[in-house]
């Protein structure tokens, strides 16, 4: 008879990688006169969109730098996401929704 019994496997290292700030660079800077509320970056990794307090929502295209602003919140834009098809956002204020894309 065989022995199979194994030897513990040792715990995963639970650290965060490290981030060498010395690596990284600015490649743009997009500013905004009210504070931000929530920051989202599309899953294609074009567009970056934020909610503000003005009660809007922007969304920057990354490659033309272009801004578009979406209106119509009653309230401030508190969260966003994106559907699994990637053609739709969702941003949410308060209780209400609504859907752009």
């Amino acid at each position: 008879m065989s022995d199979t019994s194994q030897e513990p496997t040792p715990p995963a290292d639970t650290q965060p990688a490290a981030i060498d700030a010395t690596g990284t660079h600015k490649v743009s800077e997009y500013k905004h006169g009210k504070p931000l509320t929530c920051c989202r970056i599309d899953p294609t990794g074009r567009f970056v969109f934020a909610g503000a307090e003005d009660l809007n929502v922007y969304r920057w295209d990354l490659e033309t730098g272009r801004m578009m602003i979406l209106e119509g919140h009653n309230s401030w834009v508190r969260s966003m996401d994106f559907s699994p098809m990637e053609r739709h956002f969702t941003p949410l204020a308060g209780t209400e929704s609504c859907t752009g894309g």
